[in-house]
């Protein structure tokens, strides 16, 4: 059990000190679980209660899933990509949008549908050719907003102010902004 009280205080002083990092955060809240799940099997085989161990199966699969969404929301922040999608009827514009910005990005057909998307996923491609390119050629809708929202998403995440809760959070808001 003192092994149990170790594993949950190292997670606790984990989650609490590295509340700039969620990566270090997500993997000390597995600590904490791990803990948890520890103690509910030594204190199963103590007693021999079969319910415990049931219990401890419950936490892992918890611990299990919430890995899972915290993963997802890394790769979701982590891989920032651009893209504008078409109907397919515009086929011919589709697909001369890549040799208009310099070979970048590519032209997709996803799931076989309607429409068409253009892609930018390299962040230096985002910043130094599309940014540009809609800063010289501004929106005169109201998507303009949200490439305002988006511009300082991306000056976040190229000055590495995207990994902490404060930058996080402004990423949700505007993200939540964007129409």
């Amino acid at each position: 059990m003192n092994l149990s009280l170790i594993l949950f205080t190292i997670g606790l002083l984990g989650f609490v000190l590295n509340r700039k990092n969620i990566i270090l955060m997500l993997i000390s809240i597995e600590i904490m679980l791990l803990a948890i799940t520890f103690l509910i099997l030594v204190s199963s085989l103590s007693f021999d209660d079969i319910l415990g161990q049931t219990y401890a199966i419950y936490i892992i699969a918890i611990a299990g899933a919430e890995s899972a969404i915290g993963l997802g929301i890394l790769v979701a922040f982590y891989r920032f990509v651009f893209f504008k999608s078409n109907h397919l009827s515009f086929n011919p514009h589709n697909y001369s949008i890549k040799p208009y910005f310099g070979g970048i990005g590519y032209v997709s057909n996803p799931n076989k549908n309607s429409t068409v998307e253009f892609r930018v996923s390299t962040m230096e491609h985002i910043t130094n050719v599309i940014i540009p390119h809609f800063t010289n050629y501004p929106l005169l809708t109201k998507k303009y907003f949200d490439y305002v929202f988006f511009k300082e998403i991306v000056k976040l995440m190229s000055e590495k102010k995207h990994s902490n809760i404060q930058g996080i959070q402004t990423i949700v808001n505007n993200k939540a902004s964007m129409n």
